[in-house]
């Protein structure tokens, strides 16, 4: 398995402060994306050199490492959870195939009790994957834990 499989080129993006804008709450003030993985989670160096990853999906950042070196040593054995990478292979399978400036996105994000399963899975923009992973963390972040959370369904015009 080549970790290189399972992200995005993030570089090619230079709008990352304003995707990123409504996780203030849980990015530093400065930091350096390492990698992008193709669900939009962000693997962020932080001032202190320590690695964390933005799951915009559950809407935490847990640090993963005290720093890239050991980040990049202990990759290995964690890529498939922190890239996803079985998921990844079942869209791949599906046939669910990304275009330049599309990510994988939940239709119904881990947070509010979505599967990690294809079934679960689109294909949207960069741009309206953080914002609306955003909108629904920004919504829920205050909540206690377990607290059940049943999506709004749409009004229908």
């Amino acid at each position: 398995m080549d970790p290189r499989d399972y992200v995005i080129d993030h570089a090619a993006w230079r709008t990352w402060g304003r995707m990123l804008a409504g996780w203030n709450d849980l990015l530093p003030p400065s930091f350096n994306i390492f990698l992008v993985n193709r669900f939009g989670d962000v693997i962020v160096v932080v001032p202190d050199g320590s690695v964390h990853i933005l799951d915009v999906g559950a809407g935490l950042m847990p640090r993963i490492a005290n720093d890239l070196e050991e980040f990049v040593r202990i990759l290995p054995d964690y890529a498939s959870n922190w890239l996803l990478v079985p998921l990844a292979d079942e869209c791949d399978a599906a046939g669910l195939v990304l275009g330049e400036g599309e990510i994988y996105s939940w239709k119904r994000p881990p947070l509010l009790g979505g599967a990690y399963h294809v079934s679960n899975i689109g294909i949207v923009p960069l741009e309206t994957h953080y914002r609306d992973m955003a909108d629904i963390h920004r919504q829920t972040r205050d909540l206690p834990d377990g607290t059940p959370v049943t999506p709004r369904p749409y009004k229908k015009l």
